[in-house]
């Protein structure tokens, strides 16, 4: 089976190296934004803006043809897509399409399918959907018609979870010496977080929770891990969980995911290491709203921040099994 790997990593850089040539500000997403390999953000220095989703396509055209499957899901007013066509012959073709001439392909109710020949490319479908400027003037007007969507995400920094749960077990041991703490299940410690610190709350609000947890520190000591789903359910919301192992130093991929999300998501930090200390207040000054939440007790807690904080011993004592007056 011919490996497209290249091909798609092709396509995607000369996508980039198109809007970037076009003064279009770009980033790569942390997670899958519905088909979104690239966004395309109309204010990056702003804490939300106006973005579109790309989606680049590498495509090689032989004599049998080639094809191009998108999920019905995915094409939304704000989605967008790139197909970089190559022939035998090494000479390659741009293509950008929108919404609405996606929707023209075969569909099977799950997703649309566009087949390309040697003889469509000559057709007017497909020659009127090559890159050009006027494609690049579709690209801006859309942006500017496009709305704002907040969304919240939660970045858990898995070895602070750990000695948080540690610490709260120890801090109620000796408050409730004649009850039988459990041990947390992850699925009620992202809920409970949820219920005391979020206050971007509102009606159908989307929340993406990404666990990073060391393979050097395994939260599946102190916390139950096992998850029937990644997507969790409450009252008005739906929950993506996204569980992260890593070698490397928690907080480098936590900041990391909070300069590739502070254009589109309200952000909740569970976290609690001197480190993220300087490029958190430098986000601050820049007029970035981040909430945190670390140790509450000063001996204990090692960041100091300025956005607004909460105590994580709450959410960790209810999944513990305590009630909310003996917190």
């Amino acid at each position: 089976m011919r490996d497209n790997k290249p091909l798609e990593e092709q396509a995607e850089l000369t996508v980039r190296h198109h809007l970037i040539k076009h003064g279009f500000s770009i980033a790569k997403p942390s997670y899958d934004t519905q088909g979104g390999d690239i966004l395309i953000i109309e204010k990056p220095n702003e804490q939300f803006s106006k973005i579109l989703k790309v989606q680049s396509k590498g495509r090689t055209l032989g004599k049998n043809g080639t094809n191009v499957r998108i999920p019905i899901s995915y094409v939304t007013d704000d989605f967008i897509l790139f197909i970089y066509l190559v022939k035998e012959d090494n000479s390659d073709f741009l293509y950008v399409l929108f919404a609405k001439d996606i929707k023209q392909w075969t569909s099977n109710g799950k997703e649309y399918t566009l087949s390309i020949t040697e003889n469509s490319i000559e057709k007017e479908y497909m020659a009127k959907n090559l890159l050009s400027e006027d494609k690049i003037s579709q690209i801006r007007e859309l942006l500017k018609k496009a709305q704002i969507k907040k969304y919240t995400s939660i970045i858990i920094d898995g070895i602070f979870l750990g000695k948080a749960v540690n610490n709260t077990r120890a801090i109620y041991n000796n408050i409730w010496t004649d009850k039988r703490l459990t041990k947390p299940h992850i699925q009620d410690v992202v809920q409970n977080i949820l219920e005391y610190y979020n206050r971007y709350d509102s009606e159908n609000n989307i929340i993406n929770c990404y666990i990073l947890e060391s393979n050097h520190f395994p939260l599946s000591e102190v916390i139950e891990m096992d998850m029937e789903k990644s997507i969790l359910k409450s009252e008005n919301h739906i929950i993506k969980v996204y569980k992260e192992n890593l070698d490397d130093v928690i907080s480098f991929e936590a900041l990391d995911k909070i300069e590739r999300l502070i254009n589109n998501e309200n952000i909740i930090l569970v976290a609690d290491d001197k480190f993220y200390e300087l490029p958190l207040n430098e986000l601050k000054s820049k007029g970035v709203d981040i909430i945190c939440v670390t140790f509450n007790e000063s001996e204990t807690r090692n960041m100091f921040v300025q956005f607004r904080w909460g105590d994580i011993a709450y959410p960790l004592g209810r999944a513990m099994g305590l009630e909310k007056y003996e917190l």
